[in-house]
């Protein structure tokens, strides 16, 4: 059962890597980034804690606002 769970949350988790490592990169807060968004700081810590399961559009502002391209792919 943890193991069939793991693997449900396996790609949120790999996207908030993906978009920690970025942000950081860019030497980014998540204060400038919620700025960029149009959105508050607490949402991007609640993102990026896993605390929260946002919206596609919040991702697709999230990428545009790390100056990426979301992309979904199903396999």
């Amino acid at each position: 059962m943890l193991k069939s769970k793991y693997g449900e949350l396996a790609p949120r988790y790999e996207l908030i890597s993906k978009a920690i490592d970025v942000r950081l990169k860019k030497k980014m807060t998540q204060e400038k980034v919620a700025q960029k968004m149009g959105t508050t700081k607490s949402s991007i810590s609640k993102f990026e804690s896993g605390d929260y399961n946002h919206t596609v559009d919040f991702l697709i502002r999230l990428s545009g606002a790390l100056g990426k391209t979301l992309k979904i792919n199903m396999v």
